[in-house]
Formats: C-alpha cells, sequence, structure tokens
C-alpha cells in the first residue's frame, strides 16, 4: 500500500482513539471501521451492533436492516488490527455463519456471548416475522485488516478459503451474497468517498439535439429554471460515481434485489430493449444552484453548479451498476428534468411532488409538513436544540453540536410509548407513527411533552451504551437491550411519581433541567429502580427469545402491573 495512504488512515486511528478516550488499539480499530462502514461519529455507534468478545465465532459486528418491502438485509465484519489476512479467520467467520443460519435454537441459546446470542435470535425471529424468503433477503460479510489485499497472491491459501466460502453462502440461498475482503486500500478509499459527500458537485452533461427536431424544452420564471432534454445513460453514470449527488434524495438505493430496478437493469444493457429505455423509464429528476445551456454546434451540453438527483436514485445508480459491470449498451438514453433553484422551499416542492415510482419513507414524506417545522422552530428557539425532520438533516453538523440533534422518529417512538403506553409498537411497527399516528403524535400533542418523552428515551438510550462496558446478568441485558422503550414509561413514571405524563408547563421545567443537566442523579435513581423491578418482575418471560416478549402487548400489560405496584410501594414508603 502507497506509504502516504498508510501515514493518512493511521494517523485518523490515533486522533480517534484520543477523541473518543479509547485506550485499546484493538478495540479503537473495531469502532473506526464500524464509523467508516457507516459513515458516522463515535457517538452514533449502535452497540447493540458489536457482539465481539469471547465465543463471539470470529464476527464482531452484526448489523440487521430492513428496507421499504420487509427484506431483511444482514451485514457481518470481523475487524482484526494486523497487518494481513489469515485463512484461519476466514474458516471461523465461516463457522459463525453456521452458527447464524444453521445451528439449532437450542445450541444457540447455550451460547455465552449474549451479544452475540442476541442478534441471532432476531435475524431468525425477523425473517420468520416477515414470512419472507430467503430471496428477498440479503447477506454481506466483510473480513477487515491494516493489511493489502496486493499482497496475496492467487495460490494464497486465503484465496482458496475466501472462494469457499463465497460458495457456502451461495449455497444458504439468500437474494444476495458476498464476502469482501477489506484493507488499508479499501479504508482509504472509503474515507476519501466520506470527504467527497462534503463537497459540492459541478458537472457537464452532453445532451442530445438535432436540429431537425425539438429536442429540449426551456423555461424560465422569476423563482427558477428548468430545463427537460434527453441524455445518454453513460453520461448519467459518470456523474453518479460521487454517491454524494443523492443527499437530497428521500431514498436509499434498493439495488438490483428489486423487481423495478432489475427491469431497469436489463432494459439498459440488452441491445434490443435498450433502444426502448427512454420511452420505459419515469426518468430523473436533478436540481441544481444554477445551469447554463451551452448550445454549440455538434456540442450542446449544460453545465450545472451544485447539482444533486432528487428523483431517480433508482434508475441512475441501476445505470451506473450496468457501467460497472461493462454492459450499459450506448443506445440507452434517459429522459431528465433540471432545475436551478437556491430557494430551499422550492427545492422540498420539486423532491416530494416528483418522487412517485418506488415506496417512499412514511417519514421522508411528513417531512415538510407544517407541524413538523413549527416543532422545529419551536424547539430551537425555546430549548436550543435540532430537531431532525428529515434523514440526514445535520449530517454535516460539528460533532460537538450532534448531541443536541433531536430525531422525529425517535420523538415519534417516545411518543408511542410513553403517552400512548405503546412501548411495543414503539419497539416493532414505528412504521404508524408517519401514517395511523402522526396528527394525533405532532400535530395534537403538546411540544413540551413530546421533547419531555424523548429526552426520557435519550437517557435510556445512553444507559444502553454504558452497559456494554459493565458486568450484567443475562436478563438485565435482555432488558436493556429490547426494553428501551417499556424503561421508558417505567423511568419517567418513577422520576415523577405519577402514573400519569406531567401536565405542560411540568414537563417544560423538567426539559429544560433534563437539558441542563441538573437531573442527572434523579434519573439515575429512576433507571436503577425501574430495572431492579422489571429484572424481578418479567424474569421468567425472558428466559428464551427476550425479543417476542417486549413485542407483543403482553410485555406492556405485565409491565404496568409491575409499575403499579412499585409506585405504590414507594408512595407507602414516604409515608
Amino acid at each position: 500500500m502507497d506509504n502516504h495512504k498508510q501515514k493518512l488512515v493511521d494517523s485518523k486511528i490515533r486522533r480517534f482513539m484520543d477523541k473518543n478516550n479509547i485506550e485499546k488499539e484493538d478495540t479503537a480499530f473495531l469502532y473506526f471501521v464500524y464509523c467508516v462502514f457507516n459513515d458516522c461519529e463515535y457517538d452514533d455507534i449502535d452497540f447493540t451492533d458489536i457482539v465481539e468478545g469471547s465465543e463471539d465465532k470470529q464476527i464482531d459486528i452484526i448489523s440487521v436492516e430492513q428496507d421499504d418491502v420487509d427484506a431483511i438485509h444482514i451485514s457481518l465484519i470481523q475487524v482484526k488490527n494486523e497487518k494481513g489476512f489469515s485463512p484461519n479467520t476466514i474458516i471461523g467467520i465461516r463457522n459463525g455463519i453456521d452458527w447464524i443460519l444453521n445451528r439449532s435454537d437450542s445450541e444457540v441459546s447455550g451460547l455465552g456471548n449474549f451479544a452475540l446470542r442476541s442478534k441471532i435470535e432476531m435475524i431468525r425471529e425477523l425473517l420468520q416475522e416477515k414470512n419472507l424468503g430467503l430471496k428477498q433477503s440479503s447477506i454481506n460479510v466483510y473480513y477487515v485488516t491494516r493489511g493489502s489485499k496486493n499482497d496475496i497472491s492467487e495460490n494464497n491459501e486465503v484465496i482458496a478459503e475466501k472462494s469457499r466460502l463465497e460458495k457456502e453462502l451461495l449455497v444458504h440461498g439468500f437474494g444476495e451474497s458476498s464476502f469482501t475482503l477489506v484493507g488499508l486500500d479499501d479504508i482509504f478509499e472509503m474515507l476519501e468517498n466520506a470527504n467527497s459527500k462534503r463537497r459540492a458537485i459541478d458537472a457537464e452533461i452532453p445532451i442530445k439535439h438535432d436540429s431537425s427536431y425539438p429536442m429540449f424544452i426551456e423555461t424560465y420564471s422569476d423563482e427558477f429554471s428548468s430545463l427537460i432534454c434527453t441524455v445518454k445513460a453513460s453520461e448519467i453514470a459518470k456523474i453518479v460515481s460521487n454517491d454524494a449527488i443523492f443527499d437530497r434524495n428521500i431514498r436509499k438505493y434498493l439495488d438490483t434485489r428489486g423487481k423495478v430496478n432489475q427491469k431497469i437493469y436489463e432494459t439498459c444493457s440488452k441491445e434490443e430493449e435498450s433502444k426502448y429505455f427512454w420511452f420505459l423509464n419515469n426518468g430523473i429528476t436533478m436540481i441544481c444552484d444554477d445551469f447554463d445551456l451551452k448550445k454549440i454546434p455538434g456540442k450542446f451540453h449544460v453545465s450545472l453548479k451544485n447539482i444533486q438527483i432528487v428523483n431517480g436514485c433508482q434508475t441512475s445508480e441501476t445505470i451506473y451498476k450496468a457501467y460497472k459491470d461493462e454492459v450499459l449498451n450506448e443506445n440507452a438514453e434517459v429522459l431528465v428534468k433540471i432545475y436551478g433553484t437556491t430557494d430551499p422551499s422550492f427545492v422540498d416542492k420539486i423532491v416530494l411532488s416528483t418522487n412517485n415510482q418506488n415506496p417512499i419513507n412514511a417519514r421522508d414524506l411528513r417531512a415538510n409538513e407544517e407541524c413538523q417545522r413549527n416543532i422545529q422552530s419551536v424547539i430551537k428557539e425555546n430549548y436550543g436544540l435540532f430537531f431532525e425532520r428529515k434523514r440526514s438533516e445535520y449530517r454535516l453538523m460539528q460533532r460537538s453540536e450532534r448531541q443536541h440533534i433531536v430525531s422525529n422518529e425517535k420523538v415519534g417512538q417516545a411518543a408511542l410509548a410513553l403517552l400512548f403506553n405503546q412501548p411495543h409498537n414503539a419497539l416493532s411497527n414505528k412504521g404508524i407513527i408517519f401514517n395511523d399516528y402522526f396528527e394525533t403524535i405532532f400535530n395534537k400533542q403538546s411540544i413540551p411533552r413530546l421533547l419531555y418523552s424523548y429526552l426520557i428515551y435519550g437517557f435510556v438510550e445512553k444507559k444502553k451504551k454504558q452497559s456494554k462496558k459493565e458486568a450484567q446478568s443475562d436478563i438485565r441485558k435482555s432488558i436493556v437491550l429490547y426494553g428501551s422503550f417499556h424503561l421508558t414509561k417505567f423511568v419517567s413514571c418513577i422520576l415523577t411519581m405519577k402514573k400519569d405524563l406531567p401536565k405542560d408547563n411540568e414537563c417544560h421545567e423538567l426539559c429544560l433541567d433534563i437539558i441542563n443537566k441538573k437531573m442527572e442523579d434523579k434519573l439515575e435513581i429512576a433507571y436503577d429502580v425501574s430495572l431492579n423491578a422489571l429484572e424481578n418482575g418479567i424474569s421468567e418471560h425472558l428466559r428464551t427469545k427476550p425479543l417476542n416478549f417486549f413485542k407483543r402487548a403482553e410485555s406492556t400489560k405485565k409491565i404496568n402491573e409491575i409499575l403499579e405496584h412499585t409506585l405504590s410501594s414507594m408512595m407507602v414508603g414516604k409515608h
């Protein structure tokens, strides 16, 4: 590996250790890799994804996501702070995958690594719950070291074991599977890509022109300018190489595993179909600060400043995939709509009105509603916090300020748990927040009540992260890991000594005290009381499949009974 890259990555890891007060280099490298893969800060790590420890079966990180069609996508990462790749480690990873997918429930229940056991149970429950076949799901495995893949010869044992693992993944029947060796070269590239996301993108795009036919439409007004034109698919592929171009797009790329994207891929790559691509696709919508159409004979093109693709992420990325696979046909052309404007409200209107091909996240569709804007303004003015209406809205914020971000999704989940006594739905059915419960939560509840619910939940989540470093019984671990929303209600009631939520003015004062860290001791006491009460009251339900218990309404009913008993006992104790 280039010595300059080596020094740069090593320097970033050392700064990461210092910045986050991490003493062990192996631990720092593990967390650093997590942050690089997820393009996040140390404070944003979901420590429930970290399964590293004794009996980790050569798997350190397990992330599980559900996409818009509820398919399950699993990422497994093994991290070694070593300058090379070992065939024995790959054999160990194969064994870890076997534990996740093949071992019996009784064998899994005997695993000494609680975090790994919990993740395996979660994966199995999700697949069973959604009644999904593996064909709709994916599993991607990564083996990360500080080494260089260039040092691995073709006949090396590492290559042989890599090939064996890849074949075994195929046998398991996932719709998508992969095993990737990741060295410092790759880490450097990921860091560079992350940095590129923080830079504006300018582009020059050739457009199709024929003087015999009208090939484009220009429109101008006081608010914006627009251009509708035809562009070769290969030109789109060139600008999509920097995925910062999708920062304002409200959907993630679904890859070719979806039916729509698979059809796009086939149409733009097949000789007989590619000439119809323009007619069969809805096209791509771009916004930019400004554009300039250059009408040079034989070389018509448009120059764009600070470009973003706000609709057509699936089309653009699938075209790019075909381009990388070297199957994109030159005949493929795509309709492109370009809007030049710096008016953020108009941009938001374009984003929402043009997204109508694949399912849209309900959270994003509701991001610009008046009640959300009002909440954002009031929370900033009255509490100095940043209400995040849409995903990654404050992605570029400095680390020192990120602790003040209030996610509207988390606000909705906390409200379900605390205001509506539905912690089980907050855990398992958060989709109802921006559908059935949107008006009730964001338009009818007072802002102090919403923020108070969120701050209590935030404290419980902070305790969850801290618990990663503490020795606890499996029962307590289960409560901390899966019972956050149940704990949120319990902690609030113990803190205020009331079964019902405080009135608005009291919530307002409590919010200020929590934000200003005047409630830390009281919150700690309330948390300890809550955790002890739950450990004593529901341990029999958590011996097997604890996640399943917390996702059922039965858990809420049982925990409410324990809460009432605990409050009554404390009241008697006071007297």
